[in-house]
């Protein structure tokens, strides 16, 4: 990660926001982690806690990635895996050729094509979700898990007192 300096201009914010933007979306949650918690990124019970109360937001990106290595590191239950990096995505994948396929060959309804946009994007959204809720239980079940991925940027928190 690159270097990110504390110092802070004369409107107290305004040199670290710029290095901020400089920064992949990755890089710049480890960033605002370390500003929030005062330069050092925060414990695993401080995550258990944050996530009980429901503070922890989770990067897609990250999470879509690491959802098998949750499962084979048997850090997660697997059938957040199952349901969410393979089965959803393989429905969302055949949708749109299916219902093609379908008012096609079989003569279905055209609006099926259409309409398996929609689903697919639908199956898009609730996969994302799933994914992050995974990742996010595998974290809260495995210190070593939490780790790896709080320093990929894969949570976003603040500490409990103050409100960021």
């Amino acid at each position: 990660m690159k270097d990110l300096p504390m110092s802070h201009g004369a409107d107290g914010k305004s040199e670290t926001l710029q290095n901020l933007s400089a920064l992949s979306v990755e890089e710049g949650i480890v960033a605002r982690l370390l500003i929030k918690w005062g330069g050092q990124l925060p414990s695993w019970t401080e995550f258990k806690d944050a996530n009980a109360s429901g503070a922890v937001m989770v990067n897609s990106a990250v999470a879509t990635r690491s959802l098998y290595r949750a499962s084979k590191m048997g850090n997660g239950p697997k059938i957040f895996w199952i349901i969410y990096g393979l089965a959803l995505p393989a429905i969302a994948t055949l949708s749109v050729p299916v219902a093609i396929a379908g008012w096609i060959i079989f003569g279905f309804a055209w609006w099926w094509a259409p309409l398996s946009f929609v689903l697919t994007w639908f199956l898009y959204k609730v996969i994302l979700q799933g994914a992050c809720d995974g990742v996010r239980e595998a974290a809260f079940l495995s210190e070593r898990f939490y780790l790896t991925l709080v320093s990929q940027g894969a949570f976003l928190f603040g500490p409990a007192d103050r409100d960021d």
